[in-house]
């Protein structure tokens, strides 16, 4: 992470267990680079790049990801998913 909270992580060969996959029950690989922003001290968010390779090969491009700090007792699914990211702390 730099000093703006921006950060860059690449997964070569990174694998998704079959019960993360929505599609079939088949574990995924693939080749991943998430670049994120901080928006705040308990939210990032960005995009991801590169391909899956198993079961099939498909682009991973236009792909976002996000993750947000639960407040002690929250449970994941007590918490409804972002549609976008919304703007850091501070900017328009």
């Amino acid at each position: 992470m730099d000093s703006s909270g921006s950060f860059r992580a690449a997964f070569e060969g990174a694998l998704i267990d079959a019960c993360g996959n929505p599609i079939s029950p088949r574990t995924i690989e693939a080749n991943i680079e998430l670049t994120s922003d901080t928006v705040s001290d308990d939210l990032f968010c960005g995009t991801a790049r590169g391909a899956t390779t198993k079961p099939a090969p498909l682009p991973l491009a236009g792909s976002t990801f996000g993750a947000v700090r639960l407040p002690e007792g929250v449970m994941p699914a007590d918490v409804d998913p972002a549609s976008s990211c919304p703007p850091a702390d501070g900017m328009d």
